[in-house]
């Protein structure tokens, strides 16, 4: 199968698996905005860590390929790119996923009267 998917691509053109596009600079759109706001968003959480199985899945296809071909090289280059930026968004909003829950479970202990008896 790889070896027709290889074929039907041009050597300057780059390759992926799922003919599909990250969109880095939205989500980290979404991240400066949910720390403005100093909320968790997980909707983008969700979509940055389906994108990092995405990528993670595209960059083990093209270990099947010949790296020294200009595509692929490229290809490789540009994903390892995103995985990294992508990699960094999902921690910051894990960050403030935990943040969050760690006022809201302050604040509960706070209202029952269970820190401070």
């Amino acid at each position: 199968m790889h070896q027709e998917y290889s074929r039907a691509r041009a050597d300057t053109e780059l390759i992926t698996l799922f003919d599909w596009q990250s969109d880095v600079e939205r989500l980290e759109r979404h991240v400066a905005a949910a720390e403005a706001d100093g909320m968790p968003d997980p909707w983008a959480l969700a979509e940055a860590e389906c994108s990092l199985d995405l990528i993670d899945n595209e960059l083990a296809t093209l270990g099947l390929f010949d790296p020294r071909r200009p595509d692929i090289a490229e290809t490789i280059r540009r994903n390892t790119e995103w995985r990294e930026r992508i990699a960094r968004i999902v921690a910051e909003l894990r960050q403030l996923e935990a943040q969050a829950d760690a006022s809201t479970d302050n604040a509960l202990t706070y209202r029952t009267g269970a820190a401070g008896d």
